[in-house]
Formats: C-alpha cells, sequence, structure tokens
C-alpha cells in the first residue's frame, strides 16, 4: 500500500515559515539577496552604508557602550567619543 501524507501530516513549508516567524522571514529574504545594494562597491568591508544612513536620520540616537574598565578604557573611550560631531 502507498503511503500518503496529507495536509496535517507534512511539514510547513518554507513560505509558511516565514509568515508564522517575522525574523526567519527576513533572514531568508536576506539570504536571497532582497536586501543588497545595488552599489557593489557600497556593500563592502570599506563600505559606510550603515553609517551613511544612520548620520541622515533627524534627530538624536543615543547609544550605550559597555565596556570592561581595565586601564582607563573608559577615560579613553570618553576623550574619543568627545571628539565625535552630531
Amino acid at each position: 500500500s502507498d503511503y500518503v501524507i496529507d495536509a496535517e501530516d507534512s511539514p510547513p513549508t518554507i513560505e509558511d515559515l516565514m509568515e508564522e516567524d517575522r525574523r526567519f522571514g527576513y533572514k531568508m529574504r536576506a539570504l536571497n539577496g532582497e536586501f543588497t545594494p545595488e552599489d557593489k562597491e557600497a556593500d563592502s568591508e570599506t563600505g559606510n552604508g550603515l553609517a551613511s544612513s544612520i548620520m541622515h536620520f533627524p534627530g538624536m540616537c543615543p547609544v550605550r557602550v559597555i565596556v570592561k574598565n581595565e586601564e582607563h578604557v573608559v577615560d579613553d573611550l570618553l576623550k574619543i567619543l568627545g571628539t565625535v560631531e552630531g
């Protein structure tokens, strides 16, 4: 006899999983290249795509930096961050 899989026994499809789990959906879309920039030069370790998109954001963007304070790391970091404009 042939074994027939009905809808209740079958595993969910990728589309079903993407619909159920939003994060999984975004991951799959990213893996498929849906969010890849048109400009291949901007999509590299030397590109500034993320920074340039944030810099034009209208308003302040608070950032929390957590570090282990060894040998005045916090003092040095505050000096560096104090030079950032914006």
